[in-house]
């Protein structure tokens, strides 16, 4: 919307410019028409620009723009191999991803023979290994060809709760029979059945400017037990046939979460520190913003935290990979986490760079963005955490490059462009893989629909 304020103001300037100009030229002398010429060249660069950036509205708005103010341009025929190109005639590069892992949350398939032949695709497009939901919320189906014995649970039995339909044994062999692994993604804080726990491990947020303290409804990390409850839902995953899980990022705190009466109970029996929290974040009503005024305690609680979780996901690593032999563990992982500063890191996600690099599994998916954020980082960003987590990470290791399916990505011009991107940096550093996801058909995020360069051999690592 800026661009096209900023070219229609262009336009109206120049064209005053232009008046005046022709106005004050001597009589009888020829009147220069290289003001619309000049006119026409800055707002086609601004067309290119919103077209370089894929910004779909943006460009149909401006292209529309330039062609009514400009009807006659020789530039027509370029602007419309724009459009041509923008709307999905490029062919997805997808022999490029060989080898790749794909995350599916809802698959589109509504009987076992639909899956079997979904995997058949995955199989045939190059991919290597599969992540799956292994759990379902109340009112929120994963798979349309269960028979649900509950509305909400596990798909595989296990003691923390009811299971829907135990159906990961049978999902698994028609993974394998198509040479794909399938690992199953195991959420940290986003627990189900907390309420029917016989002690209380729910976690609180504050609320700086009401000074309310309520349950968030998600597992509280700093619990002495949390550990315990996820390592059961492991330990159950390693009997299946399962080759591993993927541990998701949601196992970080934002600034107002963390605070449960154990948790301050805790920081208190290991600090001496008794937290008050409504001295020590204050509400600015003005602003509509809220700030710290205990800092030093606020340091010292944002520090004790992280080392909490970070014990967790050590202690729930270990335990995890003593299981089952080839039983393989992996964490999802975004750039805000391995940022530069790790004071930064710990307010904003409770862990940092030096807390994360050494976790003992066996690959990092690096993600664009975390789960439920709005934007994605920067090229910039994201390649200054990988870069930081390559040299870092056990060399013999391997990092996934997770290009992230969403409505930007709807556009094959922009996946294309995420693969030649991480192409690239795996030509620079060792170990790198590809990883593409969510396939979702809540959200019609799918990348099997698009035309695909033809390729007579996939290449896979």
């Amino acid at each position: 919307m800026k661009s096209f304020k900023r070219c229609l103001a262009l336009v109206l300037f120049m064209g005053f410019l232009g008046s005046q100009l022709f106005a004050q030229a001597p009589a009888g002398q020829p009147q220069q028409q290289d003001t619309g010429t000049f006119i026409e060249d800055k707002l086609f660069k601004i067309v290119a620009d919103a077209y370089d950036r894929r910004d779909e509205q943006e460009f149909l708005r401006l292209h529309d723009f330039f062609l009514t103010s400009f009807p006659n341009s020789q530039k027509r025929a370029q602007l419309d191999a724009f459009r041509n190109k923008f709307f999905y005639s490029e062919a997805l590069d997808i022999f490029k991803l060989g080898g790749a892992l794909v995350e599916v949350t809802n698959p589109p398939a509504k009987t076992w023979e639909e899956l079997s032949e979904f995997f058949k695709q995955l199989k045939q497009k190059g991919m290597k290994r599969v992540q799956v939901q292994v759990y379902q919320s109340l009112g929120k189906p994963v798979y349309l060809f269960v028979k649900p014995n509950s509305p909400q649970g596990y798909f595989f039995k296990n003691p923390n709760g009811a299971v829907v339909e135990d159906i990961l044994d049978k999902m698994a062999d028609l993974v394998h029979d198509n040479e794909m692994q399938l690992y199953a993604s195991l959420p940290i804080k986003n627990q189900l059945f907390l309420d029917r726990l016989p002690f209380l491990m729910i976690d609180s947020s504050y609320n700086p400017t009401t000074h309310d303290l309520k349950l968030n409804g998600k597992l509280d990390l700093l619990h002495p037990e949390a550990g315990d409850l996820l390592f059961n839902l492991v330990e159950a995953l390693s009997k299946t046939k399962v080759d591993g899980v993927i541990i998701e990022d949601d196992f970080t705190l934002n600034p107002t979460e963390g605070f449960s009466p154990n948790a301050i109970r805790r920081f208190k029996l290991d600090t001496g520190i008794e937290l008050d929290l409504n001295n020590l974040l204050v509400a600015y009503q003005a602003k509509g913003d809220w700030g710290v005024a205990g800092k030093e305690e606020w340091e010292v609680f944002l520090k004790w935290r992280s080392h909490q979780i970070k014990q967790l996901l050590f202690e729930l690593v270990d335990r995890s990979k003593k299981l089952r032999k080839e039983f393989l563990v992996g964490a999802e992982v975004t750039p805000e986490m391995l940022g530069s500063d790790p004071l930064v890191s710990r307010r904003w996600y409770s862990t940092s760079f030096d807390l994360l690099w050494d976790l003992d599994v066996d690959f990092y998916i690096l993600k664009w963005r975390k789960q439920g954020s709005i934007g994605e980082s920067s090229a910039e960003t994201y390649l200054s955490a990988l870069t930081r987590l390559r040299q870092k990470f056990d060399q013999t290791k391997n990092i996934y490059l997770k290009i992230p399916l969403s409505e930007e990505t709807q556009n094959v011009i922009k996946l294309n462009d995420y693969i030649n991107l991480h192409l690239g940096w795996m030509e620079d550093q060792k170990g790198l893989m590809h990883a593409i996801g969510p396939i979702d058909r809540q959200r019609e995020f799918d990348f099997l629909q698009h035309r695909v360069v033809e390729k007579l051999q996939v290449e896979t690592k």
